[in-house]
């Protein structure tokens, strides 16, 4: 998340500052149909509450399609980036993506390096 401190600088997540006039917003380039990468973080377990977390991701979902298609005035493709598991919130993020842009949408799951040491 980028955070707007003052017209030349912006607050990254991480508490870095960036110089705007070296950051170039990203453009999507609409003589190749890459797909835009959106990301996902939450609970990777059974315990939260799986119909709330499922309505969210819904809309969120929703958001991007909407709002980039309009910009674009044209249908997008993503690829949905989340956690390595298929339990939790990154579950319900693969398949709401399915559902909202629809089959051929590709599905990314990233582990962190302890994965490798996992039982």
């Amino acid at each position: 998340m980028i955070n707007k401190i003052e017209q030349t600088a912006f607050h990254l997540a991480d508490g870095e500052l960036m110089d705007a006039k070296k950051y170039t917003p990203p453009e999507y380039d609409s003589t190749h149909d890459v797909p835009i990468r959106v990301g996902v973080v939450g609970y990777s377990s059974k315990s939260f509450d799986i119909e709330k977390a499922d309505f969210l991701l819904f809309l969120a979902l929703q958001n991007v399609k909407h709002t980039v298609e309009a910009k674009l005035q044209k249908k997008i493709n993503i690829s949905l980036v989340s956690g390595l598991t298929d339990i939790g919130v990154p579950a319900l993020a693969y398949r709401a993506a399915i559902a909202i842009f629809g089959p051929n949408t590709k599905t990314v799951g990233i582990a962190c390096s302890k994965a490798k040491t996992y039982p």
